[in-house]
């Protein structure tokens, strides 16, 4: 991707993004931090995942799930963050480098004919993607995104893909 970045990749008063793979290698991990707030993504990339949301303040993040499960302890410190995500039998431990767009944390949702298809993305500096697609509640692995572009295609059908905002989780 050349030039500017596309407003599409940066959501409103964001203050940090952090990417990067837990200490095990089995979870892909996206987290953006806004004033007060900060939304973490935990996936697998094929049918395990965890939306978290919660409080930003001073160097630590503390997010949970909607079902109560998933929690998420996180410290700010030298451009990195450090800390762990659990949900239900597995527990990650992580430190993330600190990112910038288009690597980053993003959703695309829609009606595809007669089924709902939501996507989550977690994009890698290095362009490389992770993520989960859900389609009438089925979840798999997530088609590639090109980055060149705002939109992914299911079905013939073009989803707006955009990154994740403060209220979105």
């Amino acid at each position: 991707m050349t030039g500017e970045t596309p407003a599409a990749f940066v959501a409103p008063d964001e203050k940090a993004r952090y990417v990067g793979t837990s200490d095990d290698g089995r979870f892909t991990i996206a987290v953006v931090v806004w004033a007060t707030r900060a939304i973490a993504h935990v996936t697998d990339g094929a049918a395990d995942e965890a939306w978290l949301s919660g409080t930003a303040g001073g160097s630590a993040l503390l997010l949970t799930g909607e079902d109560g499960e998933a929690v998420f302890h996180g410290t700010v410190k030298d451009g990195s963050l450090t800390g762990t995500a659990s949900r239900g039998s597995w527990k990650a431990a992580f430190t993330l480098p600190a990112v910038e767009a288009p690597a980053g944390l993003y959703r695309a949702a829609g009606q595809v004919g007669q089924e709902r298809v939501t996507l989550g993305l977690i994009v890698r500096p290095d362009g490389s993607q992770t993520g989960i697609q859900w389609t009438g509640g089925t979840p798999r692995p997530a088609p590639g995104w090109d980055l060149d572009g705002s939109t992914v295609t299911f079905g013939g059908t073009e989803l707006r893909v955009e990154a994740v905002a403060p209220d979105d989780v």
